[in-house]
């Protein structure tokens, strides 16, 4: 729990254990496979910290946080719309999502469903204002991934690279775009 005076919100779960889904993604195959595992181990000890109790474990292996269609992130969200848990917790928001746009209304469904996001590198929806820290770090994740695109594909105009807001989709022509 934060000790440097944050405001916890009231919810319906104070003084009772959360339910968590863990989720842990790597998105390239150049990552070691044991990434996701060491990912579900911190998110466990966060777990364990924070006195929830882990009802699942979801994880996506070489899928970027901008595909809104990895198997495992649409089953928790399926999951979460049914209510099976209280709190997805996650090393880094990035392990949710790259996109802006995705993670705002995805945030907005959760907020709705009252289930709280908890991740390793200090978000923590439960607190008063972290809107403003997950508005950030959205930004963050959005630069990283023009970042990476332009990196891999350095002979392709900026305004080609990020047509349609697809940064990091590759050349053009290419199938994902």
């Amino acid at each position: 729990m934060p000790t440097s005076g944050a405001q916890i919100l009231i919810t319906k779960w104070e003084g009772a254990s959360m339910r968590s889904a863990l989720y842990a993604r790597v998105s390239t195959n150049e990552q070691r496979k044991e990434s996701i595992a060491d990912q579900l181990r911190e998110c466990h000890e966060l777990c364990g910290r924070h006195g929830f109790g882990v009802i699942g474990e979801f994880s996506d292996y070489g899928l970027s946080g901008s595909e809104t269609n990895r198997p495992s992130y649409q089953r928790l969200l399926t999951a979460a719309r049914q209510r099976e848990f209280d709190v997805i917790v996650a090393h880094e928001l990035s392990r949710l999502w790259r996109r802006e746009s995705e993670m705002h209304a995805v945030r907005e469904e959760l907020v709705n469903l009252d289930i709280h996001v908890l991740t390793d590198d200090g978000i923590d929806t439960r607190i008063v204002g972290m809107d403003i820290l997950i508005t950030v770090e959205g930004a963050m994740a959005k630069q990283e991934l023009r970042q990476t695109a332009h990196r891999n594909y350095p002979c392709i105009p900026d305004e080609v690279r990020s047509a349609g807001d697809r940064p990091g989709a590759g050349p053009p022509g290419d199938a994902h775009m």
